[in-house]
């Protein structure tokens, strides 16, 4: 009996064990759990107590021209959202809304949501200065209630109507074009080429547009694109254009590309993954989130550095068709802005095998610069940025700070100069090329001035004891320049890359190169 009773207590005890591991199970189980509910609603409270703190009235402007205002605020049903009601003019005379629009963004249900409505809102000092809504800006204005809004667009619409005002000529067309206000509305007088006109008493059709009827049939001045256009339609919709005139006071500022870019999306040296691109329109990513979507922005070279400026920033690139980064920072210089400068630069190299030279095997130069502050070594173009394999890609994260390039020593141009290198081959029988990348001049981010002040190769011979023999040509501007040399699988190759020609320096005769990568190819088959 005392050996049952035994076994029972036993048993009493590894159940209660078992009991207690699976409590401890569930605790470890269920703290992560909440502490990633807690963290999610307390960002999620802080958001609602963003938008309540602004919420009120948003001017918009869209991309077409129309203008509305926007009341902003956030609201509940199954979840929480952003509410937007969207109002515009229906009654000129009396400058008055119509029934509101719109609804509302999507719940916000989780924290992906969240982030990005967050990262739609601008903010200075706590306070919503702007909404992103999808490719403009709602404005934040200081009108208390829906009459103070109405007055507010109104005025809007009407500041702008004026710069029609005035006398216009379409060359195409031949037709002259006055427009006069007057007590209701507007007065528009055509004169045709043949000397005949016609007077059009004209109101408020919509925010862009200014319209009047005559014998069924409808006459409008519409504001596009800085120009206005002059048209008539009559019941059956027929519509015909009667001029198309320039109205340099309606011209905004627009995007201007100044220069050509080899490729049209850059990585942006940071801790963080960031994207910029171009195209219609310039978005600008941080973590895969869109931060800034632009219509209007610059393209444009400085100093051989081709630049992208947008609203508060500027990227400054390094170019090429194959890699291409560049370099973010807001006010005059990259160097004068420590956050960007600190998010782009690293001391050195973290790792041996992720530098860019790291396939290159006993480096020389023909000859070597020497000043009172630096040696410009060969080495210097093998630990200039890091690379890495992303999707298949050869991707670079930071650059090395104040990395000194390699120059030439002779005291000319150093036409004849040269640099020699040996790689060693793949065992992977995929690979059938070693693939080529230089940095030409002399290119320090934090000094852009260097690189037109000194000497940059033009043209170059590329040859390797195993008989090949090439000739690479070098455009004169920040960028990264590829090429091929077949590989041997029998041991290294060793290559020789010989400066021909040189683009002279504004200031130095010395000819420079910053940096010099290789990687295995695979076979093109």
């Amino acid at each position: 009996m005392k050996k049952y009773i035994g076994m029972e207590r036993i048993l009493q005890k590894e159940n209660k064990m078992k009991k207690m591991i699976l409590l401890s199970a569930l605790l470890l189980i269920s703290v992560p759990i909440f502490s990633c509910g807690s963290s999610f609603n307390k960002e999620l409270q802080d958001f609602i107590k963003l938008v309540k703190d602004n919420k009120g009235w948003y001017f918009d402007e869209t991309s077409q021209g129309y203008m509305a205002m926007h009341y902003i605020d956030i609201e509940k049903n199954d979840a929480y959202y952003v509410s937007d009601k969207i109002y515009a003019i229906s009654d000129f005379n009396n400058k008055k809304f119509g029934n509101f629009s719109g609804g509302g963004r999507p719940y916000i249900r989780d924290s992906k949501v969240l982030n990005q409505e967050k990262e739609r809102f601008k903010t200075e000092s706590g306070k919503v200065v702007s909404i992103l809504n999808y490719d403009t800006y709602l404005i934040k204005t200081d009108c208390k209630n829906e009459e103070e809004a109405a007055a507010y667009l109104y005025k809007k619409i009407d500041d702008r109507m004026s710069l029609i005002l005035g006398d216009h000529y379409d060359n195409k067309s031949g037709i002259s074009l006055s427009i006069l206000r007057q007590e209701k509305g507007f007065k528009a007088t055509a004169k045709c080429k043949d000397g005949t006109s016609k007077e059009h008493a004209m109101r408020y059709w919509d925010s862009l547009t200014i319209a009047g009827l005559e014998n069924d049939i409808g006459y409008f001045i519409k504001i596009e694109n800085g120009k206005i256009r002059f048209y008539s339609a009559d019941m059956g919709d027929h519509a015909e254009n009667l001029g198309l005139f320039e109205v340099p006071a309606l011209q905004k500022k627009v995007t201007s590309i100044e220069t050509k870019t080899k490729a049209s999306g850059y990585t942006i040296l940071s801790k963080i993954p960031k994207y910029v691109s171009y195209g219609n329109v310039l978005r600008y990513s941080e973590n895969k989130i869109e931060k800034q979507k632009e219509t209007v922005y610059r393209v444009y070279e400085n100093d051989g550095w081709k630049m992208i400026e947008f609203t508060g920033r500027k990227v400054q690139l390094i170019d090429g068709e194959s890699k291409a980064l560049g370099f973010l920072y807001a006010g005059g210089s990259l160097k004068s802005d420590s956050s960007a400068s600190d998010d782009a630069f690293e001391d050195n190299i973290k790792k041996s095998d992720s530098a860019n030279g790291f396939l290159v095997k006993n480096i020389s130069a023909s000859s070597t610069l020497k000043d009172k502050y630096h040696t410009y070594s060969p080495e210097g173009m093998l630990n200039v940025y890091n690379v890495h394999e992303d999707d298949w890609w050869i991707k670079s994260d930071y650059w090395v700070k104040d990395n000194i390039p390699w120059v030439e020593g002779k005291a000319d141009e150093g036409i004849g100069e040269c640099i020699e290198f040996d790689v060693y081959p793949s065992s992977d029988y995929r690979h059938d090329r070693y693939f080529i990348r230089i940095l030409n001049g002399y290119v320090n981010p934090h000094l852009p001035h260097l690189f037109k002040e000194n000497g940059r190769i033009k043209t170059a011979s590329v040859e390797t004891d195993k008989g090949f023999k090439d000739t690479v040509e070098f455009e004169d501007a920040v960028e990264f320049t590829d090429f091929f040399i077949p590989m041997a699988k029998d041991g290294p190759t060793h290559v020789k890359i010989t400066i021909k020609d040189i683009y002279k320096g504004s200031k130095y005769r010395d000819t420079a190169v910053t940096a010099l990568e290789v990687h295995y190819q695979l076979w093109e088959r």
